[in-house]
């Protein structure tokens, strides 16, 4: 990963408490279509990478999961324990995914709600496949973002436009999603190339208009 690459992946914790605000939620079906790979979701241990405030985090919370989350920034690791403090069986590690500690073979499910991508390609799914039991489970959540040329081309033009050039890293390449030519199958792709699983399965919901998959 280059210099750009790891400035813009911490871009959203100096402003959590506005990311908080903004940042939408994910279809509740998602967590139970994932969750319904397991007999009983309250015995279920996640490992999830990249916390955020919390998104995904109070939705499993909702169903009583015991989950461990990674959250890089230390101000979106703030605000996500302040969103999950009635939540007993939550705890958070304010580091790295790629600088956690494994806990090899814990956890039945491994979850990544639009963060996955900004872990370094050369450890994300190795780890991944470490810390999950034998018969463990890893889901990835993504929403992606088809945009016309015309409309990425501005969007590029005003991160240009506020960003100075060390601060600035095109979109469609800090993250895959946001490029217009992004392969429905990118994160399947990606899984499948590190021969450490089964053959993914992938689903899309949508709501309102907006494409969740996983």
């Amino acid at each position: 990963m280059d210099d750009n690459w790891k400035k813009q992946r911490n871009v959203f914790d100096t402003v959590a408490e506005l990311y908080d605000e903004a940042r939408e939620s994910y279809p509740k079906e998602l967590i139970e279509d994932t969750l319904a790979k397991f007999e009983n979701a309250r015995d279920v241990r996640i490992l999830e990478i990249g916390a955020g405030t919390g998104q995904a985090t109070r939705l499993f919370a909702e169903h009583d999961c015991e989950i461990l989350s990674i959250e890089p920034g230390s101000n979106l690791a703030s605000v996500a324990a302040r969103n999950l403090a009635n939540h007993s069986k939550v705890s958070f590690d304010n580091c790295r995914f790629e600088d956690w500690t494994l806990q090899e073979g814990s956890f039945d499910l491994v979850v990544s709600a639009s963060a996955i991508f900004w872990v370094d390609p050369e450890i994300r799914y190795k780890k991944v496949s470490a810390s999950l039991k034998k018969d463990g489970y890893v889901a990835i959540f993504y929403n992606p973002n088809k945009f016309e040329k015309s409309i990425k081309d501005s969007l590029d033009e005003i991160y240009s436009s506020h960003l100075d050039s060390s601060h600035y890293y095109h979109p469609s390449k800090a993250d895959p999603v946001l490029d217009p030519n992004f392969d429905p199958d990118y994160f399947g792709t990606d899984i499948k190339k590190s021969g450490l699983f089964a053959e993914p399965e992938k689903k899309s919901i949508s709501v309102d208009e907006k494409i969740y998959s996983y």
